[in-house]
Protein backbone atom coordinates (compact mmCIF):
# COMPACT_ATOMS: atom_id res chain seq x y z
CA UNK A 1 0.00 0.00 0.00
CA UNK A 2 1.39 3.64 -0.65
CA UNK A 3 0.01 6.93 0.43
CA UNK A 4 -1.34 9.34 -2.49
CA UNK A 5 -2.39 12.09 -3.05
CA UNK A 6 -6.02 13.29 -3.97
CA UNK A 7 -7.47 11.85 -7.38
CA UNK A 8 -4.30 10.10 -8.04
CA UNK A 9 -3.77 6.89 -10.18
CA UNK A 10 -1.45 3.87 -9.80
CA UNK A 11 0.36 1.98 -12.01
CA UNK A 12 2.05 -1.07 -10.53
CA UNK A 13 4.66 -3.02 -12.37
CA UNK A 14 8.00 -5.69 -11.69
CA UNK A 15 10.30 -3.92 -13.74
CA UNK A 16 12.88 -6.83 -15.06
CA UNK A 17 12.32 -9.29 -12.51
CA UNK A 18 9.16 -11.27 -12.63
CA UNK A 19 6.69 -12.13 -10.38
CA UNK A 20 7.23 -15.53 -8.83
CA UNK A 21 6.00 -18.32 -11.07
CA UNK A 22 2.65 -19.39 -10.40
CA UNK A 23 1.54 -15.74 -8.81
CA UNK A 24 -0.04 -12.78 -10.40
CA UNK A 25 -0.95 -9.15 -9.61
CA UNK A 26 -4.63 -7.91 -9.94
CA UNK A 27 -5.25 -5.22 -12.28
CA UNK A 28 -5.75 -2.01 -10.00
CA UNK A 29 -5.14 1.67 -10.28
CA UNK A 30 -5.84 1.65 -6.50
CA UNK A 31 -3.32 2.79 -3.77
CA UNK A 32 -2.96 -0.75 -2.79
CA UNK A 33 -3.06 -4.08 -4.70
CA UNK A 34 -3.60 -8.16 -4.51
CA UNK A 35 -1.17 -10.79 -5.11
CA UNK A 36 -3.45 -14.21 -5.86
CA UNK A 37 -2.46 -18.17 -7.62
CA UNK A 38 -1.34 -20.84 -6.56
CA UNK A 39 2.92 -20.72 -6.00
CA UNK A 40 4.96 -23.02 -8.26
CA UNK A 41 8.38 -22.02 -7.15
CA UNK A 42 10.29 -23.52 -4.05
CA UNK A 43 11.80 -21.50 -0.96
CA UNK A 44 12.51 -17.77 -1.22
CA UNK A 45 11.63 -15.35 -4.15
CA UNK A 46 12.62 -11.82 -4.35
CA UNK A 47 11.01 -9.09 -6.44
CA UNK A 48 11.04 -5.34 -6.77
CA UNK A 49 7.25 -4.07 -7.12
CA UNK A 50 6.91 -0.14 -8.02
CA UNK A 51 3.95 1.80 -7.91
CA UNK A 52 3.93 4.70 -9.74
CA UNK A 53 1.62 8.01 -9.02
CA UNK A 54 -0.56 10.27 -11.38
CA UNK A 55 -2.02 12.94 -10.23
CA UNK A 56 -4.16 15.63 -11.98
CA UNK A 57 -1.45 17.45 -13.52
CA UNK A 58 -0.19 14.12 -15.27
CA UNK A 59 2.90 14.10 -13.17
CA UNK A 60 4.29 10.96 -11.69
CA UNK A 61 6.02 9.79 -8.78
CA UNK A 62 7.70 6.10 -8.42
CA UNK A 63 7.76 4.34 -4.99
CA UNK A 64 9.37 0.88 -5.31
CA UNK A 65 10.58 -1.90 -2.52
CA UNK A 66 11.95 -4.95 -2.90
CA UNK A 67 9.22 -7.92 -2.05
CA UNK A 68 10.36 -11.44 -0.68
CA UNK A 69 7.66 -14.33 -0.47
CA UNK A 70 8.20 -18.13 0.95
CA UNK A 71 6.67 -21.34 -0.41
CA UNK A 72 7.49 -23.98 1.90
CA UNK A 73 7.16 -27.95 0.41
CA UNK A 74 4.24 -29.63 -0.01
CA UNK A 75 4.98 -33.50 0.93
CA UNK A 76 0.98 -34.10 -0.28
CA UNK A 77 1.83 -33.35 -4.34
CA UNK A 78 4.59 -35.02 -6.17
CA UNK A 79 6.61 -32.85 -7.94
CA UNK A 80 10.46 -32.18 -8.58
CA UNK A 81 12.21 -30.18 -5.87
CA UNK A 82 15.43 -28.86 -5.38
CA UNK A 83 17.94 -30.02 -3.01
CA UNK A 84 20.23 -26.73 -0.66
CA UNK A 85 19.61 -23.26 0.14
CA UNK A 86 19.02 -20.67 -1.65
CA UNK A 87 22.53 -19.15 -1.09
CA UNK A 88 25.11 -20.44 -3.11
CA UNK A 89 29.18 -20.67 -1.56
CA UNK A 90 30.55 -17.01 -2.59
CA UNK A 91 33.88 -16.93 -4.83
CA UNK A 92 36.60 -15.05 -5.16
CA UNK A 93 37.10 -12.47 -8.15
CA UNK A 94 40.28 -13.69 -10.28
CA UNK A 95 40.34 -17.34 -8.82
CA UNK A 96 38.13 -20.78 -9.74
CA UNK A 97 34.94 -20.78 -9.09
CA UNK A 98 32.97 -24.38 -8.87
CA UNK A 99 29.51 -24.87 -7.15
CA UNK A 100 26.69 -27.39 -7.82
CA UNK A 101 23.14 -26.79 -7.45
CA UNK A 102 21.33 -30.36 -6.32
CA UNK A 103 18.14 -31.60 -7.30
CA UNK A 104 16.15 -34.22 -5.37
CA UNK A 105 16.46 -37.06 -6.53
CA UNK A 106 12.81 -38.83 -7.03
CA UNK A 107 11.85 -42.25 -8.34
CA UNK A 108 8.07 -43.25 -9.96
CA UNK A 109 6.04 -45.81 -8.66
CA UNK A 110 7.97 -48.55 -10.44
CA UNK A 111 11.36 -47.38 -8.49
CA UNK A 112 12.63 -46.36 -12.09
CA UNK A 113 14.28 -42.84 -11.29
CA UNK A 114 12.14 -39.92 -12.90
CA UNK A 115 13.80 -38.33 -16.07
CA UNK A 116 14.13 -34.72 -15.57
CA UNK A 117 15.01 -31.46 -17.49
CA UNK A 118 16.99 -27.98 -16.54
CA UNK A 119 17.05 -24.65 -17.53
CA UNK A 120 18.29 -21.32 -17.20
CA UNK A 121 14.87 -19.30 -16.03
CA UNK A 122 15.88 -15.79 -15.14
CA UNK A 123 18.34 -13.22 -14.01
CA UNK A 124 22.20 -12.50 -14.17
CA UNK A 125 25.13 -15.70 -14.15
CA UNK A 126 28.69 -13.84 -12.80
CA UNK A 127 30.91 -12.81 -15.84
CA UNK A 128 33.14 -15.74 -17.14
CA UNK A 129 30.94 -18.37 -15.20
CA UNK A 130 28.80 -21.35 -17.42
CA UNK A 131 25.75 -22.74 -15.95
CA UNK A 132 25.60 -26.65 -17.06
CA UNK A 133 23.00 -29.23 -16.34
CA UNK A 134 23.89 -32.74 -15.71
CA UNK A 135 20.47 -33.84 -14.38
CA UNK A 136 21.49 -37.49 -14.63
CA UNK A 137 23.63 -36.60 -12.17
CA UNK A 138 20.44 -34.54 -10.67
CA UNK A 139 21.99 -31.37 -10.03
CA UNK A 140 23.49 -27.89 -11.73
CA UNK A 141 26.66 -26.44 -12.48
CA UNK A 142 28.67 -23.55 -11.84
CA UNK A 143 32.23 -23.09 -13.66
CA UNK A 144 34.53 -20.79 -14.23
CA UNK A 145 37.02 -17.50 -12.74
CA UNK A 146 34.62 -14.82 -12.27
CA UNK A 147 36.30 -11.68 -13.37
CA UNK A 148 33.81 -8.65 -11.80
CA UNK A 149 32.81 -8.90 -7.83
CA UNK A 150 28.95 -8.28 -7.04
CA UNK A 151 25.79 -9.81 -6.03
CA UNK A 152 24.56 -12.02 -8.56
CA UNK A 153 20.79 -13.20 -8.09
CA UNK A 154 19.62 -16.50 -10.73
CA UNK A 155 16.50 -18.40 -11.63
CA UNK A 156 16.14 -21.98 -12.26
CA UNK A 157 13.60 -24.38 -13.37
CA UNK A 158 13.53 -28.51 -13.52
CA UNK A 159 10.73 -29.85 -15.11
CA UNK A 160 9.37 -33.58 -14.86
CA UNK A 161 8.17 -36.06 -17.64
CA UNK A 162 4.50 -34.91 -16.53
CA UNK A 163 5.23 -31.33 -17.44
CA UNK A 164 5.49 -30.03 -13.63
CA UNK A 165 7.94 -27.52 -13.23
CA UNK A 166 9.60 -26.33 -10.27
CA UNK A 167 11.14 -22.75 -10.03
CA UNK A 168 13.92 -21.91 -7.58
CA UNK A 169 15.93 -18.62 -6.61
CA UNK A 170 19.51 -18.72 -5.90
CA UNK A 171 21.80 -15.99 -5.06
CA UNK A 172 25.71 -16.36 -5.72
CA UNK A 173 28.18 -13.26 -4.45
CA UNK A 174 31.43 -12.77 -6.04
CA UNK A 175 33.72 -10.89 -3.17
CA UNK A 176 37.15 -8.75 -4.32
CA UNK A 177 39.31 -10.40 -2.17
CA UNK A 178 39.34 -11.49 1.61
CA UNK A 179 35.42 -12.10 3.16
CA UNK A 180 34.90 -9.58 5.52
CA UNK A 181 31.76 -8.35 7.46
CA UNK A 182 31.19 -4.98 8.26
CA UNK A 183 29.38 -5.30 11.83
CA UNK A 184 28.62 -2.01 13.65
CA UNK A 185 30.96 -1.02 15.95
CA UNK A 186 32.04 -3.13 19.29
CA UNK A 187 30.56 -6.03 17.36
CA UNK A 188 31.81 -8.67 15.79
CA UNK A 189 30.44 -11.33 13.15
CA UNK A 190 30.07 -15.32 14.26
CA UNK A 191 29.56 -17.34 10.93
CA UNK A 192 28.39 -20.17 13.66
CA UNK A 193 25.57 -18.08 14.77
CA UNK A 194 25.10 -16.27 11.50
CA UNK A 195 25.15 -12.50 12.97
CA UNK A 196 26.77 -9.81 14.57
CA UNK A 197 27.67 -10.17 18.51
CA UNK A 198 28.69 -7.76 21.21
CA UNK A 199 32.36 -8.09 22.21
CA UNK A 200 31.46 -6.93 25.73
CA UNK A 201 29.60 -6.77 28.35
CA UNK A 202 26.02 -8.54 29.24
CA UNK A 203 24.04 -8.62 25.99
CA UNK A 204 21.72 -5.98 25.18
CA UNK A 205 17.68 -6.11 25.81
CA UNK A 206 15.96 -6.64 22.87
CA UNK A 207 15.41 -3.28 21.13
CA UNK A 208 18.10 -1.76 21.97
CA UNK A 209 22.07 -1.35 21.16
CA UNK A 210 25.68 -1.09 22.51
CA UNK A 211 27.14 2.29 22.28
CA UNK A 212 31.01 1.96 22.57
CA UNK A 213 31.30 5.67 23.22
CA UNK A 214 28.85 5.65 26.11
CA UNK A 215 29.68 2.33 27.08
CA UNK A 216 25.70 1.53 27.40
CA UNK A 217 22.89 0.21 25.63
CA UNK A 218 20.99 2.71 23.67
CA UNK A 219 17.59 2.82 22.33
CA UNK A 220 17.63 5.22 19.14
CA UNK A 221 14.88 7.16 17.70
CA UNK A 222 14.29 7.47 14.53
CA UNK A 223 15.02 10.14 12.09
CA UNK A 224 12.79 12.59 11.57
CA UNK A 225 10.76 11.32 8.31
CA UNK A 226 10.27 7.72 9.50
CA UNK A 227 8.28 6.04 11.63
CA UNK A 228 8.90 1.96 12.49
CA UNK A 229 5.90 0.01 13.12
CA UNK A 230 5.05 -2.10 15.91
CA UNK A 231 7.56 -4.49 16.98
CA UNK A 232 10.41 -2.71 15.75
CA UNK A 233 12.79 -0.12 16.19
CA UNK A 234 15.68 2.10 14.17
CA UNK A 235 18.97 0.08 13.87
CA UNK A 236 21.05 3.74 12.75
CA UNK A 237 23.70 0.32 11.45
CA UNK A 238 21.66 -0.55 8.50
CA UNK A 239 19.74 3.04 8.16
CA UNK A 240 16.46 1.30 8.13
CA UNK A 241 13.61 -0.39 11.04
CA UNK A 242 14.73 -3.84 12.40
CA UNK A 243 12.30 -6.30 13.94
CA UNK A 244 12.83 -6.01 17.66
CA UNK A 245 13.88 -9.85 18.57
CA UNK A 246 16.12 -9.91 15.79
CA UNK A 247 20.22 -9.60 16.05
CA UNK A 248 22.64 -6.86 14.38
CA UNK A 249 23.71 -7.41 11.18
CA UNK A 250 26.68 -6.01 9.15
CA UNK A 251 26.14 -3.51 6.93
CA UNK A 252 24.43 -5.43 3.03
CA UNK A 253 22.72 -8.06 5.58
CA UNK A 254 19.94 -8.42 7.00
CA UNK A 255 17.73 -10.52 9.39
CA UNK A 256 16.61 -13.74 7.94
CA UNK A 257 13.56 -15.49 10.21
CA UNK A 258 13.69 -18.51 7.19
CA UNK A 259 17.51 -19.14 7.44
CA UNK A 260 17.45 -17.92 10.96
CA UNK A 261 20.83 -15.56 10.33
CA UNK A 262 21.46 -12.70 8.31
CA UNK A 263 21.75 -12.92 4.56
CA UNK A 264 23.32 -10.55 2.30
CA UNK A 265 21.08 -8.39 0.29
CA UNK A 266 21.05 -8.07 -3.62
CA UNK A 267 23.14 -4.55 -3.15
CA UNK A 268 26.48 -2.93 -2.20
CA UNK A 269 26.70 0.32 -0.48
CA UNK A 270 29.38 1.96 1.86
CA UNK A 271 28.37 3.30 5.36
CA UNK A 272 26.73 6.53 4.88
CA UNK A 273 24.59 5.16 2.06
CA UNK A 274 21.13 3.12 1.71
CA UNK A 275 20.03 1.62 -1.52
CA UNK A 276 17.07 3.03 -3.49
CA UNK A 277 15.17 0.63 -5.32
CA UNK A 278 13.46 3.14 -7.93
CA UNK A 279 16.67 4.79 -8.87
CA UNK A 280 18.68 1.27 -8.51
CA UNK A 281 21.60 3.42 -7.03
CA UNK A 282 23.12 3.88 -3.79
CA UNK A 283 22.05 7.58 -1.86
CA UNK A 284 23.12 9.19 0.67
CA UNK A 285 20.96 7.89 4.13
CA UNK A 286 20.48 11.62 5.47
CA UNK A 287 20.10 14.75 3.42
CA UNK A 288 23.28 15.96 5.61
CA UNK A 289 26.66 15.28 3.74
CA UNK A 290 30.24 14.84 5.23
CA UNK A 291 33.78 15.34 3.39
CA UNK A 292 35.61 12.24 2.20
CA UNK A 293 35.96 9.77 4.73
CA UNK A 294 33.55 10.47 6.95
CA UNK A 295 29.32 10.30 7.36
CA UNK A 296 26.73 11.87 9.14
CA UNK A 297 25.47 9.35 12.30
CA UNK A 298 21.92 10.68 12.97
CA UNK A 299 21.94 9.42 16.70
CA UNK A 300 25.00 11.19 16.87
CA UNK A 301 23.96 14.31 15.38
CA UNK A 302 27.73 14.62 13.82
CA UNK A 303 30.30 13.62 11.59
CA UNK A 304 31.67 10.30 11.65
CA UNK A 305 34.73 8.18 10.18
CA UNK A 306 33.67 5.58 8.26
CA UNK A 307 34.62 2.15 9.85
CA UNK A 308 36.59 -0.07 7.51
CA UNK A 309 36.18 -3.43 7.05
CA UNK A 310 37.73 -5.93 9.50
CA UNK A 311 38.67 -9.85 9.64
CA UNK A 312 36.83 -12.51 11.20
CA UNK A 313 38.27 -12.55 15.00
CA UNK A 314 38.91 -8.65 14.81
CA UNK A 315 35.97 -5.85 15.44
CA UNK A 316 36.07 -2.50 14.88
CA UNK A 317 36.22 0.39 18.11
CA UNK A 318 35.31 3.70 16.83
CA UNK A 319 36.70 5.24 20.20
CA UNK A 320 40.30 4.09 19.17
CA UNK A 321 39.39 4.15 15.05
CA UNK A 322 41.06 1.10 14.17
CA UNK A 323 39.96 -2.94 14.17
CA UNK A 324 40.96 -4.51 17.55
CA UNK A 325 41.19 -8.41 18.28
CA UNK A 326 37.80 -10.07 19.88
CA UNK A 327 38.08 -10.69 23.59
CA UNK A 328 35.87 -12.97 23.52
CA UNK A 329 38.36 -15.95 21.77
CA UNK A 330 37.25 -19.33 22.28
CA UNK A 331 39.21 -22.48 21.70
CA UNK A 332 39.19 -24.52 17.97
CA UNK A 333 36.05 -25.98 17.61
CA UNK A 334 33.90 -23.40 19.68
CA UNK A 335 32.19 -20.02 19.66
CA UNK A 336 30.85 -18.05 22.39
CA UNK A 337 27.37 -18.35 22.86
CA UNK A 338 25.80 -15.12 23.86
CA UNK A 339 22.48 -16.42 25.24
CA UNK A 340 24.71 -18.78 27.81
CA UNK A 341 27.13 -16.21 28.15
CA UNK A 342 29.60 -19.11 27.64
CA UNK A 343 32.31 -21.00 24.74
CA UNK A 344 30.25 -23.94 23.57
CA UNK A 345 31.07 -26.69 20.75
CA UNK A 346 30.24 -25.55 17.45
CA UNK A 347 27.26 -27.41 15.75
CA UNK A 348 26.66 -27.78 12.20
CA UNK A 349 23.92 -25.50 10.39
CA UNK A 350 19.94 -26.29 10.25
CA UNK A 351 18.56 -26.61 7.09
CA UNK A 352 16.36 -23.41 5.87
CA UNK A 353 13.20 -23.05 7.94
CA UNK A 354 14.72 -25.04 10.86
CA UNK A 355 16.46 -23.41 13.95
CA UNK A 356 19.16 -24.90 16.63
CA UNK A 357 17.55 -25.27 20.02
CA UNK A 358 20.01 -25.32 22.61
CA UNK A 359 17.85 -26.84 25.05
CA UNK A 360 17.00 -29.43 23.30
CA UNK A 361 20.64 -29.97 21.53
CA UNK A 362 19.23 -29.92 17.67
CA UNK A 363 16.90 -28.19 15.21
CA UNK A 364 13.98 -27.74 15.22
CA UNK A 365 11.37 -25.89 13.04
CA UNK A 366 10.78 -22.11 13.11
CA UNK A 367 7.38 -21.36 14.17
CA UNK A 368 5.76 -19.42 11.70
CA UNK A 369 4.81 -15.61 13.23
CA UNK A 370 1.01 -15.41 14.18
CA UNK A 371 -0.82 -12.39 13.86
CA UNK A 372 -1.01 -10.61 17.34
CA UNK A 373 -3.24 -7.88 18.41
CA UNK A 374 -2.84 -4.59 18.27
CA UNK A 375 0.03 -3.20 20.63
CA UNK A 376 1.39 -6.70 20.53
CA UNK A 377 3.97 -8.43 18.03
CA UNK A 378 5.26 -11.87 17.72
CA UNK A 379 8.27 -12.94 19.20
CA UNK A 380 10.27 -15.75 17.69
CA UNK A 381 12.38 -16.71 20.89
CA UNK A 382 9.48 -16.87 23.69
CA UNK A 383 7.00 -18.54 20.70
CA UNK A 384 4.20 -15.96 22.05
CA UNK A 385 2.54 -12.31 21.35
CA UNK A 386 4.48 -10.02 23.70
CA UNK A 387 3.58 -6.55 24.49
CA UNK A 388 5.52 -3.59 22.36
CA UNK A 389 7.21 -1.67 24.80
CA UNK A 390 9.69 0.66 24.39
CA UNK A 391 12.57 0.23 26.21
CA UNK A 392 14.14 2.90 28.09
CA UNK A 393 18.22 3.49 27.26
CA UNK A 394 20.04 1.77 29.66
CA UNK A 395 22.97 4.43 31.15
CA UNK A 396 26.47 2.75 32.43
CA UNK A 397 25.83 1.94 36.18
CA UNK A 398 28.51 3.64 38.52
CA UNK A 399 29.35 2.93 41.98
CA UNK A 400 26.74 5.29 44.53
CA UNK A 401 28.03 8.40 45.59
CA UNK A 402 28.29 8.39 49.36
CA UNK A 403 27.17 11.73 50.56
CA UNK A 404 29.24 14.37 52.55
CA UNK A 405 30.24 13.50 56.51
CA UNK A 406 28.97 15.98 58.32
CA UNK A 407 29.88 16.74 61.79
CA UNK A 408 27.82 15.27 64.42
CA UNK A 409 24.97 17.29 65.65
CA UNK A 410 25.26 18.36 69.41
CA UNK A 411 22.55 18.44 71.40
CA UNK A 412 20.67 21.81 71.63
CA UNK A 413 21.82 23.83 75.02
CA UNK A 414 19.02 23.94 77.25
CA UNK A 415 19.20 27.67 79.45
CA UNK A 416 20.20 27.37 83.15
CA UNK A 417 17.42 26.29 85.40
CA UNK A 418 16.17 29.03 87.83
CA UNK A 419 14.60 28.44 90.46
CA UNK A 420 10.48 29.15 91.04
CA UNK A 421 9.57 32.33 92.03
CA UNK A 422 8.11 32.31 95.52
CA UNK A 423 5.02 34.75 95.90
CA UNK A 424 6.22 38.20 97.92
CA UNK A 425 5.87 37.74 101.30
CA UNK A 426 3.44 40.36 102.48
CA UNK A 427 3.81 41.88 105.74
CA UNK A 428 1.60 41.54 108.96
CA UNK A 429 -1.45 43.89 108.78
CA UNK A 430 -1.61 46.33 111.56
CA UNK A 431 -4.93 47.02 113.04
CA UNK A 432 -5.96 50.67 112.79
CA UNK A 433 -5.16 53.25 115.07
CA UNK A 434 -7.82 53.23 118.31
CA UNK A 435 -8.47 49.70 117.37
CA UNK A 436 -7.35 46.91 119.94
CA UNK A 437 -6.33 43.85 118.57
CA UNK A 438 -8.27 41.13 118.05
CA UNK A 439 -7.76 37.76 120.83
CA UNK A 440 -6.89 34.88 119.91
CA UNK A 441 -8.27 32.00 121.55
CA UNK A 442 -4.93 30.40 122.13
CA UNK A 443 -3.94 30.67 125.56
CA UNK A 444 -1.31 33.98 126.24
CA UNK A 445 1.54 33.34 128.54
CA UNK A 446 2.96 36.15 130.05
CA UNK A 447 6.68 36.31 129.93
CA UNK A 448 6.98 36.48 134.14
CA UNK A 449 4.56 34.62 136.15
CA UNK A 450 3.64 35.30 139.40
CA UNK A 451 3.54 32.22 141.83
CA UNK A 452 -0.29 32.63 142.58
CA UNK A 453 -0.40 31.89 138.57
CA UNK A 454 2.25 29.39 138.37
CA UNK A 455 -0.24 27.45 141.01
CA UNK A 456 -3.43 28.06 139.39
CA UNK A 457 -1.61 26.57 136.12
CA UNK A 458 -0.41 23.71 138.19
CA UNK A 459 -4.06 22.79 139.33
Amino acid sequence: MVGLPNNASVRWSTGKESLPPGLELEDSSSGSILLFGTPRFQGFWCFVLTASSFDAALESKDYSREICLVAEDNDDFFYPKFDGSRFLEPGIKGKPYLEQVPVLKQSDGFGLPVELEGGFFEGSIPFCVRLTTSLYKYDFSLSGTPSKAGVYRIALSVTDSSNTSTYKQFQIEIIDGEVNYDCPSSYYFDDTLGYCVQNSGDPCPAGTYFDDITVSCQFPAAPSGITCGVGQYYDPAVYSCVATWSPRCPVNYGWDLFYDRCVRKSYTCPAGKKYDYTTKTCEFAYSKQCRLGSYWNPIKKRCVAKQRSCSQGKYWNSSQGRCVENTRDCRPGQFYNPSLGRCVVKHGQCRPGNRYDWNLQRCVRIEKPRSCPVGFFFSPSQRKCVRNKRPMPIKPIKPPMRPPMRPPMRPPMRPPMRPPMRPPMRPPMRPPMGMAPAKKNSLQIPAVLSSKQLQRLSN
